[in-house]
């Protein structure tokens, strides 16, 4: 079996895909207007590489693959140097994941955007379907014409959650042999040496892929979570940060959260590039009379040190 070059991490794509790694370059979404920067693994050498405002990142050879928020969640492309920014579909897409010379889309038949005109979170309609293109965009097909999502592409086997009732299953990447892995409504789903991890309730679980051994990992957390290497990294529901071993062992509490001025406030889409945790940070005031809302990207060692602003 080849494995293809893969865009992102399982767990970082379905977490809005805000930064990938390639090389010794970390490719993210900025704290301003959501714009597409690389730096040096080493805190230098920051470069901007476009005006648009990207999810779904993804890096793969001179490319980096993208969802347009400005071009209601287009997916675009552009060359790692910031040149040759292209269209790629004219799908509106809740999500996207590149494998090789293919990029997996799980389209959004009807978009609906809120007061401030942004797609995620939306959900996906009957008419929705996942499509596969080729990344040079000659070749499009679609795979299944069922409403999926929070796509984890592991070998041939593709693991998402069937929109329609929201169930862990399982299929071939060319959209056959679809199989009912359990019955919870999974979400967040991640994969980490032999394990699928989802978010069922307000609990996060792990599961086999051939669906034997659920286990509960932790119950009454914050919804957003990453695994990668063996460690869990997740917000509690008073966005404190923390992360602890697949195993449960070893729960440590990497940035505790204070700001006296939120009224409301929630932290989520953990990323995991490197030594480095992306996230974003939302939260509302009262400025004057009026409710204000700030978003934040934000970022952190994994070891907790040099919290900041991901400018």
């Amino acid at each position: 079996m080849i494995i293809n070059e893969r865009g992102n991490t399982t767990s970082n794509l379905n977490n809005c895909g805000l930064a990938a790694i390639r090389g010794d370059w970390i490719y993210y979404r900025c704290n301003n207007k959501g714009n597409l920067f690389k730096i040096h693994i080493d805190g230098t050498g920051k470069i901007k590489l476009n005006d648009d405002s990207c999810l779904y990142i993804n890096v793969v050879g001179d490319w980096v693959y993208y969802l347009n928020e400005n071009d209601s969640m287009k997916t675009y492309k552009i060359k790692t140097d910031g040149s040759s920014r292209m269209l790629l579909s004219d799908d509106i897409g809740k999500e996207i994941l590149v494998d090789g010379k293919w990029v997996y889309l799980c389209h959004r038949a009807t978009v609906k955007p809120n007061n401030k005109n942004k797609y995620r979170g939306d959900q996906l309609l009957p008419d929705s379907y996942l499509k596969k293109i080729r990344v040079d965009g000659k070749i499009a097909t679609i795979i299944s014409k069922e409403p999926l999502w929070g796509l984890c592409l592991i070998g041939d086997w593709l693991y998402c959650n069937n929109g329609d009732d929201d169930r862990l299953i399982k299929m071939f990447a060319d959209g056959s042999n679809k199989t009912i892995l359990c019955d919870d409504a999974a979400y967040g789903i991640c994969w980490d040496n032999d394990w699928i991890y989802y978010r069922f309730g307000n609990k996060l679980y792990r599961i086999r892929p051939d669906g034997s051994y659920k286990t509960e990992l932790l119950g009454d957390y914050s919804w957003s979570y990453n695994v990668i290497n063996d460690w869990i990294y997740y917000f509690d529901y008073g966005c404190d940060l923390y992360k602890m071993r697949t195993d449960g062992n070893e729960k440590v509490l990497l940035y505790e959260y204070n700001n006296s001025i939120a009224i409301t406030d929630v932290s989520r889409h953990i990323n995991v590039v490197g030594d480095w945790i992306f996230y974003q940070h939302e939260y509302e005031y009262w400025n004057n009379g009026n409710f204000d809302e700030e978003i934040q990207i934000c970022k952190i060692r994994t070891d907790g040190t040099l919290h900041q602003i991901a400018d």
